[in-house]
């Protein structure tokens, strides 16, 4: 189970109906059913209770998705809070060098290379 899942959860228990919850979420009702299908199956409960006219929870899945509530606050807290502590690396970094450490620039940005993936190194 993965955060994405969470929020299935929540929005499922919000619309109340599979077929709406699942036009949201941009999903099949059928994938949608999956989905809840694997997360019962991985909790041991069933969350829902499956009626004609949509989907009520069950106790255990009211307490579950209750406690939702909390784990997603704190995570999207935490999102936050990571995205103002990040370095954003510049696209470009220009460095100068003296001419006769020249041979060891293409080893240098290799290794560089690896270790800042998406980020590239050239020399001239």
């Amino acid at each position: 189970m993965n955060i994405q899942h969470l929020k299935m959860l929540k929005i499922l228990d919000r619309c109340q109906s599979i077929s709406k919850a699942a036009t949201c979420l941009y999903l099949s009702q059928s994938a949608l059913t999956r989905q809840l299908l694997m997360i019962e199956k991985e909790l041991g409960f069933s969350l829902f209770y499956r009626l004609h006219d949509g989907v009520k929870a069950t106790p255990s899945g009211r307490y579950f998705i209750d406690q939702l509530e909390d784990v997603l606050d704190r995570y999207d807290h935490a999102v936050a809070g990571a995205r103002q502590r990040s370095v954003t690396l510049p696209a470009q970094l220009r460095i100068g060098i003296y001419s006769y450490l020249i041979h060891v620039v293409p080893q240098v940005c290799m290794a560089a290379q690896r270790q800042f993936q998406g980020v590239s190194f050239d020399y001239v």
